[in-house]
This record gives structure tokens, C-alpha cells and sequence, in this order.
């Protein structure tokens, strides 16, 4: 994600705080998708970012997506990659509210168990 930030803040690509400041994506939330797209394989990684970003309602509060995330990745033993996790961290972006509560339950896991 480090390389989108270059129209934003040239020479500061490194800086993945930025996405907080000029996006509203906590840090932890960055570094879940750069994770993710270090996972995948060079086509799936190029269709990433806008599909991580395409899954950000206006507005959310996306706060709470990582302690939901990885509730949902500790299921089943914890063993989750690639696409799996993509999936599993664009189904909890896209069911966070405005409030940053789940929109279908308190409870991660039934909700993003459907991902995998």
C-alpha cells in the first residue's frame, strides 16, 4: 500500500502512519494488507489494493476490523493464507458499520466464518 501514498506524500512511501492521517485507515489495518498482498501471487496482488479499498464503506469506523479479523483467523486452528485471509479481512471491512460495530453481530465468528 506503502506505493500509493506517492501522489499523496512523495519520498514518504515507507510511512504507512499515513494512511491514518490522510485516510482513516488505522495502522494495524495497513499492516494486515500489506501482509496479505507480500501473500499472494503477482496477478492476485495487482487486483488487492482496489478490492481492500473498494470493501471501505464511507464513513466506517474501522477501529475494531483487526481484533475481528483475527478472531475469525484464530478459528479452526489458525492456519489461514493468501486468498482465504483476503477474503476473510474484505468481509469484515465490508461489514463495518459507521459506528465500527459488526452490521450482522457482536460476534465475529459466525459472521465472517462464511469466508473460509
Amino acid at each position: 500500500m506503502g506505493c500509493s501514498l506517492h501522489d499523496f506524500a512523495p519520498g514518504k512511501e515507507w510511512d504507512l502512519k499515513l494512511f491514518e492521517t490522510l485516510f482513516g485507515i488505522p495502522l494495524e489495518l495497513t499492516q494486515e494488507f500489506e501482509t496479505i498482498f507480500h501473500d499472494l501471487g503477482y496477478i492476485e496482488s495487482t487486483y488487492w489494493p482496489e478490492r481492500f479499498v473498494n470493501a471501505i464503506q464511507p464513513g466506517a469506523d474501522l477501529s475494531g476490523v483487526c481484533d475481528r479479523f483475527n478472531a475469525w483467523r484464530r478459528m479452526d486452528g489458525g492456519y489461514k493464507a493468501g486468498y482465504e485471509l483476503a477474503d476473510g479481512l474484505v468481509l469484515a471491512i465490508e461489514r463495518t458499520g459507521v459506528d465500527g460495530e459488526c452490521l450482522e453481530a457482536r460476534n465475529p465468528a459466525p459472521v465472517l466464518s462464511e469466508a473460509g
